[in-house]
């Protein structure tokens, strides 16, 4: 999937659908914002269908819930009014959820091209900038496309779509500031993803050594140096814990270590940065004294 910012109007851009945030608070006496006109201005286009949903509650702003409208006189095909909250309220995490919110809603849809409006209310008061709703925005929507049914179904009816194009809609922005922030928010909602789907297969899928063989080929894509140490290596370092866990299973235990630049480098801060994961698949060892409940969850064990 691409991710490309526009700066047009929202009723001038080419898509199949075009996804807009309606907020649920409304402010007695405030003035009227860009983001209302814009809605009163869809509304005009879509001859008053907007005002009707609100008015019958179908669409009422409440976080994540939204309709899909037939769209008339603009690019889009479709228009999903999507829940977003109370303005005030809305934070880093309200806008990722709110991008996998409009993903998930089109579950079953054909939809290749897919745009969202992210007006400047959005980021508002204390709230983030509208460079973080953009990136946010745009990893919400991409860790949205994930669908755990898939991973060992050939299909599933309800999947979201899988997109070819995401629009950033944001008129009047600095279009390339934003599509470097729009470009780090598709990196990273895919790195999520990858690690989401090692984690949610099954332990006899993902064995020690499979996870290695995962780590290698990361490590080969995007050049980072990576170490696969075996028990032999454990034994020697001490590491009493984790040889225990380990014979509890058939499949040996691996210790990866992956790196980013030179051994013992440091951020320019002067900062050394590491992330451990448990890397445990199903400790089996205690499974007596485990309860039974929700035990096929313990595949989890792997993501630490």
């Amino acid at each position: 999937m691409q991710s490309r910012v526009v700066t047009r109007d929202p009723w001038d851009v080419e898509t199949d659908v075009l996804a807009i945030p309606i907020a649920s608070d409304e402010e007695e006496g405030r003035g009227q914002s860009a983001a209302d006109e814009l809605e009163a201005e869809l509304d005009r286009r879509l001859g008053g269908v907007l005002g009707d949903l609100r008015r019958i509650g179908e669409v009422s702003g409440k976080a994540y819930g939204g309709a899909l409208v037939r769209g008339a006189e603009m690019g889009a095909a479709w228009l999903l009014p999507m829940g977003i909250g109370k303005v005030a309220e809305v934070d880093r995490l309200t806008l990722v959820r709110f991008g996998a919110a409009v993903e998930r809603r089109l579950g079953g849809r054909l939809v290749k091209r897919l745009a969202i409006y992210l007006p400047a209310s959005i980021a508002a008061g204390t709230g983030p900038g509208i460079g973080d709703a953009v990136e946010l925005v745009t990893r919400g929507v991409v860790e949205g496309t994930a669908e755990p049914g898939a991973i060992y179904r050939e299909a599933v009816e309800t999947a979201p779509p899988e997109l070819d194009e995401l629009l950033l809609v944001v008129p009047g922005g600095d279009e390339s500031a934003l599509q470097a922030r729009a470009d780090r928010g598709r990196v990273i909602g895919e790195g999520a993803n990858r690690a989401r789907r090692l984690s949610q297969r099954a332990s006899n899928d993902v064995s020690p050594e499979v996870l290695a063989d995962e780590a290698t080929a990361l490590a080969k894509r995007y050049g980072l140096a990576v170490e696969v140490h075996g028990p032999e290596w454990a034994t020697e370092q001490g590491m009493g814990m984790f040889m225990a866990v380990g014979r509890g299973s058939d499949n040996p235990p691996r210790f990866i270590v992956l790196r980013s630049g030179e051994r013992g480098a440091s951020a320019g801060n002067g900062r050394l940065l590491a992330m451990v994961g448990k890397g445990v698949t199903f400790d089996s060892g205690g499974i007596s004294i485990k309860p039974a409940d929700r035990m096929e969850e313990m595949k989890m064990d792997k993501t630490g």
